[in-house]
């Protein structure tokens, strides 16, 4: 089955490119989403669990983007702070991701989807511990990509890749038929499609 890429918006992520007042702690999903990581979907009014399979060096990689990138800007529903680069916030992220992941390269993030009775689907209890997933997301810049590995298991791959568009094929198309006008590069982790949708392509 395909992956499906979510691009995260200001109200999934936990780091702004400019002042805004949101306090959200959940993330929205869409239906296609939904259906994809959960059999059968929630009724109106459901709560339920779901789990991924996270990767430390998405997360490594992404402290180095956000590193990168600063000033961004983290806001609640009543003001907006600007992060400029400190050894404590480097820290605050780095420690989070230790404590989550620990030796593993790979850990289980058990969260719940909840489909509201207005039908609004949102990821919700995103923090364990320190760490939470949004705390990694900056708004327009990250994607999500789901995924389910070959061996038929319930739980989803969930890949975070900084800086790539909602129009990765076309992106990637453009470039196999013009090598020589710039590069990019497509990573995620093994067995997510990655070889199959360029060769598609």
């Amino acid at each position: 089955m395909e992956p499906i890429i979510k691009t995260i918006h200001s109200q999934d992520a936990g780091l702004k490119t400019s002042p805004k007042n949101s306090g959200e702690t959940s993330m929205n999903l869409s239906i296609e989403i939904m259906e994809f990581i959960i059999n059968p979907v929630p009724n109106k009014g459901e709560e339920r669990p779901v789990s991924f399979l996270l990767y430390k060096e998405d997360f490594l990689k992404g402290i180095a983007y956000i590193i990168a990138n600063l000033p961004l800007y983290k806001s609640s529903s009543t003001y907006s702070t600007k992060i400029e680069f400190s050894e404590g916030f480097f820290n605050e992220l780095y420690s989070s991701v230790q404590e989550f992941f620990g030796d593993k390269p790979i850990q289980t993030y058990n969260v719940n989807i909840y489909r509201r009775s207005d039908s609004r689907i949102y990821l919700n209890s995103l923090r364990n511990g320190s760490f939470s997933i949004r705390n990694f997301l900056i708004e327009e810049i990250s994607v999500l990509i789901f995924s389910k590995d070959s061996h038929g298991n319930n739980i989803i791959r969930l890949d975070i890749i900084d800086n790539l568009s909602e129009n990765v094929k076309e992106d990637i198309s453009q470039d196999l038929e013009n090598p020589t006008a710039r590069q990019i590069i497509y990573y995620g982790a093994p067995g997510t499609g990655k070889s199959h949708k360029i060769n598609e392509i």
